[in-house]
C-alpha cells in the first residue's frame, strides 16, 4: 500500500479513528501492529513472514545479549544475529548482482559457463527495517540501551507503518519509549502533522512525479539530444528530493497525528555548501546510521590521515551498495567517498564560507550531486558515457509540446526552494510568532495547500523511488 494510493487515503483515517477510540495504550499498540502488518502485506502476503522473521531474530538476540555476560559469547551472539539479518538483504538484494558478476568474470576469462539468474523479487523496504533492527542489536550489545522485553512493543518498533518501507531509519532510544507511554490526542500536533503530510504530497505529486515524466523520457530514449540530457540531469536531483523527502514528510506527519515523533530526515539539502554538508542534510537517518555503525567502528576520524580517507571511502562504498546492487551504485558511492576525502584534505568540511563564495559552493555541490546521480540513473557505465558525450556537444533541443510540463516543473521547483530558503534563514520562533495561531489561519493554510495540490499534481503518478532500496 503506497502513500499516494486511494487505498492509503481510506486506510489512514480509519486507523486513526480506531487508534484514538481505544483507551489503553497497550491495546492501541496491538492494533497498530496488526495495521502495520496489513499495510506491509498489501504488497505481498509473504512479506509479512520475512518481517516477522527479522523481528524474531533481533528480539531473541537482544534478550540473549541482556543475559549473557561473557564477552566472547556476547561477541559471537551479536555477530551471528547481525549476519543473519544482513543475510536477508544479501539474498534478496544481491543474489542477481552476484550471479551477473560471476557470469561477467566467466565471459571475460573465456569460460563458457552462464549461470541463470535466480530472478528474486526484492521485498519492499527490506533494507530499511533490517538496518533498524541491526542498529538496535548493536546498541544492546554496546549496552547503550536495555533490551526491550515486551515483544509487542519491539515488533511495532520494527514494523511501524508510517516509516516501515522507506524510513526514516529510527533509533530504538527514540521510538521504544514512545510505545511505552500513554498518548493523548493533541489538536496542534494533529493539525501540524496533517499540514506536513500535505507538503509531502506536494513534493511527491507536483515536483517529483512531474520531473519523473521528463527525466524518464530522456534516459529511456537512446537518441535524446544533448540539451535534453543536461536538463534531465539537472531535474533528476529535484525528482529524488521531491520523492524521498515527500515520503519522509508524509511519514513524519502521519506519525505525529497518532502522537509519535519521528526524527527529521531532511534539512534543506539544496543549500548544502559542500558534499560533506549535503550528507549532513540528506537522508539524515541513513547517513548517521553509516556514521555510527560503519565509519566509527572503522576508526572514524581518530586515526592517521590516510586511514580517515580510507574509512570515508569504505563507508560510502557500503552506502552505494546499500542503494543498489549494480556497479553504477558502487561507482556512485565511491565518487562520494573520494569527494569527501578531497574536501577534508582542503579543509572544506569545517570551513565557514561567506557571501559570494558560499553561493559558488552551493552551486558546485549541486552540480556534483547531479552528475553523481547521473551515474546510477543512467543504469550502466556505458550509458553514463553516452550522456556525457551528448552533454559535451548539445544540439537539436526542442521544447515544443513541453511548455506546460516545463512550466509546472519550474513553478514546483520555485515553491520548494522558496519554502526551504525561508526555513533555512529565518528562525522558527520568528516564523511561528509569540501567540497561538488562530484556527482560521490553519484552515486557510490547509485549504490553500489542497487547492495548490489539486492544480499542480501530476496526472501520471508513480511509485516512490526509495521503495526499491
Amino acid at each position: 500500500m503506497e502513500f499516494n494510493s486511494w487505498s492509503f487515503v481510506l486506510f489512514f483515517p480509519i486507523v486513526c479513528l480506531i487508534y484514538w477510540g481505544i483507551k489503553a495504550q497497550r491495546a492501541r499498540n496491538i492494533f497498530l501492529l496488526i495495521a502495520s502488518y496489513y499495510f506491509y502485506m498489501n504488497w505481498d502476503a509473504r512479506y509479512g513472514l520475512l518481517l516477522l522473521g527479522n523481528t524474531l531474530i533481533s528480539y531473541l538476540a537482544s534478550i540473549g545479549l541482556e543475559h549473557v555476560q561473557d564477552h566472547s559469547r556476547r561477541k559471537w551472539l551479536v555477530s551471528g544475529s547481525v549476519f543473519l539479518n544482513l543475510s536477508l538483504i544479501a539474498f534478496f538484494k544481491y543474489a542477481n548482482f552476484g550471479v551477473e558478476t560471476v557470469n561477467w568474470v566467466m565471459a571475460t576469462l573465456g569460460i563458457g559457463i552462464n549461470i541463470p539468474l535466480p530472478n528474486i523479487l526484492l521485498p519492499v523496504g527490506v533494507s530499511f527495517y533490517v538496518f533498524q533492527s541491526v542498529g538496535y542489536i548493536v546498541d544492546v550489545y554496546r549496552r547503550d540501551i536495555k533490551a526491550e522485553k515486551d515483544f509487542i512493543n519491539y515488533a511495532l518498533f520494527v514494523s511501524f507503518f508510517p516509516q516501515l518501507v522507506a524510513g526514516p531509519i529510527e533509533r530504538s532510544s527514540n521510538m521504544l519509549p514512545q510505545f511505552r507511554r500513554q498518548h493523548k490526542f493533541d489538536d496542534d500536533a494533529a493539525i501540524s502533522g496533517f499540514k506536513l503530510m500535505l507538503w509531502g504530497y506536494f513534493m511527491k505529486l507536483a515536483l517529483a512525479d512531474r520531473c519523473a515524466v521528463y527525466v524518464q523520457s530522456v534516459f529511456d530514449t537512446p537518441s535524446a539530444d544533448g540539451y535534453s540530457s543536461i536538463i534531465g540531469t539537472i531535474l533528476f536531483p529535484f525528482q529524488i528530493y521531491g520523492d524521498f523527502a515527500g515520503y519522509s514528510f508524509i511519514a513524519i506527519g502521519a506519525a505525529r497525528i497518532m502522537g509519535f515523533h519521528l526524527k527529521d530526515n531532511f534539512n534543506h539539502p539544496l543549500f548544502a555548501v559542500t558534499v560533506s554538508d549535503f550528507w549532513r542534510r540528506w537522508h539524515i537517518s541513513l547517513s548517521t546510521w553509516f556514521r555510527d555503525y560503519v565509519y566509527f567502528p572503522l576508526g572514524g576520524s581518530r586515526c592517521k590521515k590516510w586511514r580517515i580517507y580510507f574509512n570515508l571511502f569504505v563507508t560510502f562504498l557500503a552506502s552505494g551498495l546499500w542503494h543498489g546492487a549494480t556497479w553504477t551504485y558502487v561507482a556512485w558511492g565511491g565518487a562520494h567517498g573520494i569527494a569527501l576525502g578531497i574536501e577534508r584534505a582542503l579543509g572544506w568540511h569545517k570551513k565557514q564560507f561567506k557571501a559570494v563564495e558560499k553561493w559558488m559552493h552551493i552551486a558546485f555541490t549541486f552540480v556534483f550531486v547531479a552528475m553523481a546521480r547521473l551515474i546510477y540513473r543512467a543504469g550502466t557505465l556505458g550509458l553514463v558515457h553516452a550522456h556525457l558525450v551528448r552533454m559535451a556537444d548539445p544540439a537539436n533541443f526542442t521544447i515544443a509540446n513541453k511548455i506546460t510540463q516545463m512550466a509546472m516543473i519550474f513553478i514546483a521547483i520555485i515553491i520548494v526552494i522558496a519554502k526551504d530558503a525561508v526555513e533555512e534563514w529565518w528562525p522558527k520562533d520568528k516564523l511561528a510568532g509569540s501567540t497561538p495561531r488562530p484556527i482560521w489561519k490553519d484552515v486557510a493554510i490547509i485549504t490553500g495547500m489542497l487547492l495548490l495540490l489539486s492544480i499542480m499534481a501530476s496526472p501520471e503518478g508513480g511509485t516512490f523511488v526509495y521503495f526499491q532500496f
